[in-house]
């Protein structure tokens, strides 16, 4: 047989084994290879799938669990109200730790009743607080004129005041320049006071002995207008960033009974209405009518004590260099008693005087020095005293956590003037 015919038999012939055990090992990696993604694929979607359940499980129970912290925020608002109004006047939570117990008790059978479980019995609110007087922590010392420095309490309550919206610091401390006067003078130590609108300072808090009263302090009140960028949210400025009213010291106007109107009318009355002082309205008469006696001197205590523009734009500049830091009115001037015809010094007329509120109203439109036709939409007031007094509002604060929320609430609860007496509205 020749070569070339033995070579086409063996062309003709099967494949050998190890050749198809070759083939079929590699088909069958392959094919591993394709099952392994095809989970792994698989698996990552299924995982993706139980992510998504995962968090919309855990959106919906943080939804309830801010839904019952907020039912129980305002639970909380509705116990403190009704502790404000059987407290008295001036009542913070730590003069009452029984009371406020059971105030947290309350609130521990409401958060049982929505069924929260990691409430403790009477620590719901483990920080819950009710504020209506300045603490010790609220005090600024502070000097006017030559006097020296003393301690005072201020109305509103320091970090609390309406003029800024938000308070929960002082200007920065880290500044050495920073002063006592500089934090006093921050907006958020303000309250507004717009026209027709009438604010009562209890000048007394009710204590232990049940008989409040002014005893051997002292006051001064102070008033300024907006600053001129009011309009853009600024609060803080300097006095010569302020609105002048209309009219300023130097002006024909100024001090003129018939043109230089009261601004802000105030009077002192017990809290029964039985006793009452109003401002001094002592004028001399001059050939272009009746001016308000030596209203640049307003420490001397025998002078015209009504609040006049220009006493509020005087006491915001300085002009006559005896108006200083904002002051319109202290406790050492005179007003006069409706009971009797001469004038008497506020503080003599507080000696004899149970509950003394301190009543404060907007009664006219201030106008702008320049052009004088544009209005001044409000004052800004601010209270100092040397003995702690009961604010115009109360102060509601805490923390509720629900599982893994947090919620921190606040509130204010505005006390609602009424002549000769005192009240309170809702929150």
């Amino acid at each position: 047989m020749s070569f070339r015919g033995a070579l086409r038999r063996r062309s003709g012939q099967a494949p050998r084994r190890s050749n198809l055990l070759i083939a079929t090992k590699n088909t069958a990696g392959v094919s591993l290879i394709i099952a392994i993604i095809f989970v792994s694929a698989f698996l990552l979607v299924i995982a993706g799938l139980a992510e998504v359940q995962i968090r919309t499980i855990r959106n919906i129970a943080n939804r309830e669990s801010e839904a019952k912290a907020r039912y129980l925020a305002e639970s909380a608002q509705e116990l403190a109200n009704y502790w404000v109004t059987t407290k008295g006047v001036g009542a913070n939570s730590e003069d009452d730790a029984n009371g406020i117990g059971l105030l947290k008790g309350a609130l521990y059978v409401v958060a049982q009743g929505m069924g929260i479980t990691n409430c403790v019995s009477t620590n719901c609110v483990p920080d819950f607080k009710i504020q209506s007087r300045a603490g010790a922590g609220d005090t600024f010392s502070l000097s006017f004129g030559t006097a020296l420095p003393q301690t005072y309490y201020s109305v509103p309550i320091r970090r609390t005041g309406s003029v800024a919206k938000e308070c929960q610091v002082d200007v920065p401390t880290a500044l050495a320049a920073v002063t006592d006067m500089d934090k006093a003078n921050d907006a958020c130590n303000w309250n507004k006071i717009g026209v027709g609108e009438t604010v009562e300072v209890p000048l007394y808090y009710d204590d232990q002995t049940g008989t409040p009263s002014w005893g051997s302090g002292s006051f001064i009140l102070r008033v300024r207008t907006p600053c001129e960028d009011y309009e853009n949210g600024t609060t803080n400025c300097t006095s010569g960033e302020r609105i002048e009213l209309y009219p300023k010291v130097g002006d024909p106007a100024y001090r003129n009974r018939d043109k230089d109107k009261v601004l802000i009318q105030w009077l002192i009355s017990s809290k029964d209405g039985g006793k009452t002082m109003v401002a001094g309205d002592k004028t001399v008469v001059v050939q272009n009518g009746s001016l308000r006696v030596d209203l640049s001197d307003t420490r001397d205590g025998s002078k015209n004590t009504e609040i006049s523009a220009g006493r509020i734009d005087d006491a915001v500049d300085n002009s006559s260099g005896s108006l200083d830091g904002f002051l319109v009115l202290n406790s050492d001037q005179k007003g006069k008693d409706l009971a009797q015809s001469d004038p008497q010094s506020i503080n003599s007329f507080l000696q004899n005087v149970s509950n003394p509120i301190l009543r404060l109203s907007l009664v006219d439109q201030p106008k702008r020095q320049a052009p004088p036709s544009l209005n001044v939409p409000f004052l800004e007031y601010q209270l100092l005293t040397t003995n702690a007094i009961s604010d115009t509002k109360s102060s509601l604060s805490g923390t509720i956590q629900i599982g893994d929320f947090k919620k921190e609430f606040s509130a204010s609860q505005k006390h609602e003037p009424t002549l000769g007496g005192f009240a309170l509205e809702s929150f």
